[in-house]
């Protein structure tokens, strides 16, 4: 029943909507008195008291739109960022006391339109009952994130542990009683630091101070141009937007043939009607602005970073797009565009800023073109393959095909972790069922040496060392180990993948009854434990090994802290499983 359309979080969609929404806001409680201008755009002064009525209502309908869709999404740090813009307006207005108030009969129509809609939210149970019941429950796992945030923060204070990999350092600090593990803090400053480190959180701090401070001081050269000046600065500053919105339309399309799912004719036309139609019903609202639009987007940045100091998603495409776009227009306010008369040094300066500013945007583009087809072109590829093995079951049920796959895989993006771990899997399947097949000399081998002294570093950095000794016999085919290695290497901090691995090697043991792959897959658990400590299913795991090993007292001590944790968890999804902790059970007899 969400208002999801093309997005996966509600919490993405909101970070898109509450810019706009503070945005409309911003228009109608700092619009003039409309019935009182002289409106001589376009020449139609035959329908110029028609244009003064239909701005202001439209402006209206957007905003009860955009507004009716944010409430739909239950997004909680969306409403009070939505809220906190829309009260930074109505309370700018009455400290003012200026006479250019909204008339009274809009003011009348929004007060009434926010009031039905939370008395029918309190009515249905919308917000009694999935609101304001759970925010507490909500803010308790923020503070779960942010407190795990914190100690990542602390071991990672000047680079961070990397963009994109929070998600695999966040469960070595995850507690105990945490509900899921999450690819981000919820929050943009924890995110910022966590994974690029103190230093690139103080830039973002001054970045976004010196975007929001200086754009809240009055000009008084914005108060003394006329409207005729005004809506046709408005009018000018939008066509760029116009513009550069449907060439990014055609260049999506373009763009969407090097992924593996291209967009087809038909949707970009749609994309491209539907930008069009957005254009002319948002066009009266840009000249019904009284004021430059740059003067709104402060507090639309600034309700942008309040609904993320509490949600996810500055990392996803559209919300990062908002977020950028607002800051850009933020630091660039201080162009006036004809609105004054420009001196000769300011003039020079504004040549040499606008200089600096295409030598920056000249070196973005070299490294976007520099990085494109060495990482993200592979990674489309490798995606492409591995999707095709995914939906392909007359492939997939094959194992040699399945195998040459993956080689292709990894031949293409030599650190794609999955490839190599389903890869690792194939080869070992192949070895156990046809153990007389011939190698592939074309493959390129690890050396077993090589393959044990991963293991002893995996085992030296485990929670508790053990005996090498045991796996001093190693046996594996080479291919297998090569696999091994660099799943390994390509996901050094993924409990997850280790975890993966070690099932992997603990099920060719059972089916095999190789010794090797026992001792193997214990190093694996061992380490994926050391990785995530309060995760109870790999303690469950690890406990069946030992039990296979015939190590009694390691059993009932991993089997022991599965449970406590199980007892600990108060989450339902998280807990084992009946017959699993039943198994775990019988370990501690």
């Amino acid at each position: 029943p969400e208002p999801l359309g093309t997005y996966s979080l509600t919490n993405s969609l909101a970070g898109v909507l509450v810019p706009w929404c503070v945005f409309f806001c911003g228009v109608l409680f700092s619009a003039r008195n409309v019935f009182r201008r002289n409106v001589k755009i376009f020449h139609l002064s035959r329908f110029a008291r028609a244009t003064q009525i239909l701005r202001p209502i439209l402006t209206l309908l957007l905003f009860v739109a955009i507004f009716v869709l944010l409430f739909l999404t239950k997004s909680r740090s969306g409403l009070l960022a939505a809220i906190f813009g829309i009260a930074w307006f109505a309370i700018g207005k009455i400290l003012l006391k200026t006479r250019e108030s909204l008339p009274c009969l809009l003011k009348a129509i929004l007060g009434c339109v926010i009031i039905g809609i939370v008395i029918a939210g309190i009515m249905s149970g919308k917000i009694s009952g999935e609101l304001l019941d759970n925010a507490t429950k909500s803010f308790g796992y923020r503070l779960q994130y942010w407190h795990s945030s914190l100690g990542m923060i602390a071991d990672h204070p000047f680079f961070g542990c990397g963009v994109g990999n929070f998600k695999e350092f966040y469960t070595l600090y995850k507690l105990p009683t945490a509900s899921e593990t999450v690819s981000d803090p919820h929050n943009l400053f924890f995110e910022t630091a966590s994974n690029a480190g103190l230093p690139a959180l103080i830039g973002l701090l001054a970045l976004l101070a010196a975007a929001i401070i200086p754009s809240f001081a009055a000009r008084k050269t914005d108060e003394e141009t006329s409207s005729e000046q005004r809506e046709s600065y408005q009018l000018r500053a939008f066509l760029p937007i116009l513009l550069g919105g449907g060439i990014g339309i055609l260049a999506a399309f373009v763009y969407s043939y090097t992924n593996y799912d291209p967009m087809k004719p038909d949707a970009a036309m749609f994309c491209l009607l539907g930008f069009g139609i957005g254009s002319l019903l948002f066009l009266p609202t840009i000249l019904y602005a009284p004021q430059r639009l740059e003067k709104l987007a402060p507090v639309c940045l600034f309700a942008l970073v309040v609904n993320l100091l509490a949600a996810g998603g500055i990392a996803f495409p559209h919300v990062n797009a908002t977020f950028w776009f607002l800051l850009a227009l933020c630091l660039n306010r201080n162009l006036n565009f004809g609105t004054r008369t420009v001196t000769m040094p300011e003039k020079r300066t504004s040549q040499k800023s606008e200089l600096r500013f295409l030598c920056l945007a000249g070196c973005f583009f070299a490294m976007a073109a520099a990085f494109y087809p060495t990482a993200f072109l592979t990674n489309l590829r490798a995606n492409r393959i591995l999707r095709g093995l995914q939906e392909d079951v007359f492939q997939n049920a094959y194992l040699d095909r399945r195998i040459a796959q993956f080689e292709n895989a990894v031949r293409i993006d030599p650190y794609r972790a999955d490839a190599w771990t389903g890869l690792c899997r194939d080869l070992l399947a192949q070895h156990r069922e046809f153990p007389n097949i011939p190698k592939n000399a074309a493959r390129q081998s690890a050396d077993n040496d090589d393959f044990r002294g991963l293991l002893k570093s995996l085992t030296n950095n485990a929670q508790r060392p053990r005996d090498f000794s045991r796996i001093e016999s190693l046996t594996s085919p080479e291919d297998v180990a090569r696999a091994t290695i660099n799943a390994v290497r390509s996901a050094p901090s993924s409990a997850m993948r280790f975890e993966e691995l070690g099932l992997i090697f603990f099920g060719d043991y059972q089916r095999s009854r190789n010794v090797d792959s026992l001792e193997i897959a214990v190093v694996l658990f061992e380490r994926a434990a050391a990785l995530y400590p309060n995760r109870s299913m790999i303690y469950v795991d690890l406990a069946a090994c030992y039990d296979a090993i015939g190590d009694s007292s390691r059993k009932r001590e991993t089997a022991q802290r599965a449970v406590e944790l199980d007892d600990v968890t108060p989450h339902a999804d998280k807990k084992l499983p009946p017959e699993i902790r039943e198994q775990a059970m019988r370990f501690l007899e």
